[in-house]
């Protein structure tokens, strides 16, 4: 599990990055968007990560491209990845 700062997480998220509607949580969402580069998620490849942000319920969820949220966090979070 990886934590963030609410400031910190608004910064990296590209503002036109929405969260998904709760009524697809259980799924990767056809239209869902990477938070970090803000490019359409791949049917096929590498799985991206699922992020589940604020304390709601249910939360806001975010996805991210495994490799931009390698690049995105900090290298003592990035071992643990």
């Amino acid at each position: 599990m990886l934590w963030a700062h609410e400031d910190c997480f608004s910064r990296l998220c590209k503002p036109e990055v929405s969260p998904d509607d709760p009524a697809e949580h259980g799924q990767v969402p056809g239209g869902a968007l990477c938070l970090f580069c803000g490019k359409p998620l791949p049917h096929i490849g590498r799985h991206p990560y699922c992020i589940d942000v604020g304390e709601f319920s249910p939360p806001h969820r975010y996805w991210a491209h495994a490799r931009c949220l390698h690049d995105s966090v900090a290298p003592p979070a990035r071992a643990r990845l």
